[in-house]
């Protein structure tokens, strides 16, 4: 009859635990295992790893014990509650009231509801960070919120439970408890997410203050602090000097490098403290050209520098393995990019030629 009692449950369970583990059996050859797991283990390990850690549980007074009454729960549902009452309103009045006269949600109401607010199905979006390469950003998150859910959450909100079907309607409270039911589930999969900021979420959803890809881009966002240099001089530094390094720092585009901008702070105190003395290396190498300017430095002047000491790399990580090696010419690239990186659009054309701030970009 397309619906299965609890024998057959059972049955589909210890099937389906032997075929995961096994789902070359029954070919004529098996290209990916040597031999069959047994079927006890399919099951034990199909019930320790995903059954009963994750699965749902008929569990309508713990829930109401243990989650409805957690502060995170109760404060977003308290915090949003005018205007889930005025909502509940909308579509209680809709249904018509019940014999006692106070105004009910049907499971239709409540379904067809969710359904017009789109907030039944599967949802995905990708994480992502402040900082470059992170290995965590674009890790495909999802949430969902099936139909079986929403009419699961809505029964077991159901303090008073009826006689008949017609009988499953719900108050402003139990309406409520069953928001917060759909959003445990709803979000369950995103782990970031703590079970106030679920149930938070959910009524988000259904006021349409945020959507499913929203909350999540929310909650899981990796963020990282950009690093602000002092706006005083450190001893021993002028202010006109001072003032003059900000302004290069503030030059300097650093950001497509692995890791930024965890490293800023570190990077801006090496250059800092070193500074006199790559001012100085680059007035001496850009001062080569006819004209004497010691205030820009073309590639020649550049390929000297990188011979003078020795930038050229020959990385032997692996004896088997031809070394990796970075060479003047790979440097031409990043020269190009220095040079255009603050001309272009927003500045003078790109001349083949770097100012101090380019050539640190360089560096």
């Amino acid at each position: 009859d397309g619906e299965l009692v609890l024998p057959e449950f059972l049955g589909l369970l210890v099937r389906v635990s032997f075929y995961r583990l096994n789902p070359e059996y029954g070919e004529v050859t098996m290209e990916h295992q040597s031999e069959l797991l047994p079927v006890p283990q399919c099951l034990r390990r199909a019930l320790d790893e995903s059954v009963l850690p994750t699965a749902r549980r008929d569990d309508a007074a713990t829930f109401r014990a243990d989650v409805m009454t957690l502060p995170g729960v109760r404060g977003a549902l308290y915090e949003m509650r005018g205007k889930l009452q005025r909502w509940f309103s909308e579509i209680a009045v809709a249904n018509g009231e019940t014999g006692d006269g106070e105004p009910r949600v049907t499971m239709e109401a409540w379904i067809s509801a969710l359904k017009l607010l789109q907030g039944i199905g599967t949802f995905c979006c990708e994480r992502t960070s402040d900082m470059v390469g992170d290995e965590r950003a674009g890790d495909m998150l999802r949430c969902r919120l099936s139909l079986p859910q929403a009419k699961a959450a809505f029964v077991e909100a159901q303090q008073e439970t009826g006689q008949k079907e017609d009988d499953i309607t719900l108050d402003f409270d139990e309406l409520l408890e069953c928001i917060a039911r759909c959003g445990a589930d709803k979000y369950r999969a995103v782990e970031q997410i703590k079970m106030g900021e679920k149930v938070g979420a959910m009524v988000a959803n259904i006021l349409g203050d945020l959507n499913e890809e929203q909350v999540i881009t929310k909650a899981t966002y990796i963020t990282a602090e950009r690093f602000t240099p002092a706006a005083a001089p450190p001893k021993g530094v002028s202010p006109e000097a001072h003032r003059e390094w900000l302004m290069t720092w503030e030059m300097l585009q650093l950001s497509a490098l692995p890791g930024f901008p965890l490293w800023e702070k570190d990077v801006h105190d090496v250059l800092a403290g070193n500074l006199e003395s790559l001012q100085s290396i680059f007035r001496a190498y850009a001062a080569a050209s006819l004209e004497g300017s010691a205030s820009e430095m073309d590639m020649e002047e550049f390929h000297d520098f990188v011979i003078d000491v020795g930038l050229e790399t020959k990385l032997q990580t692996n004896k088997a393995a031809d070394p990796a090696v970075y060479t003047f010419d790979q440097m031409k690239d990043q020269f190009t990019r220095a040079d255009k990186s603050g001309k272009g659009m927003a500045g003078p054309a790109a001349n083949s030629e770097l100012v101090l701030y380019e050539f640190l970009n360089v560096i």
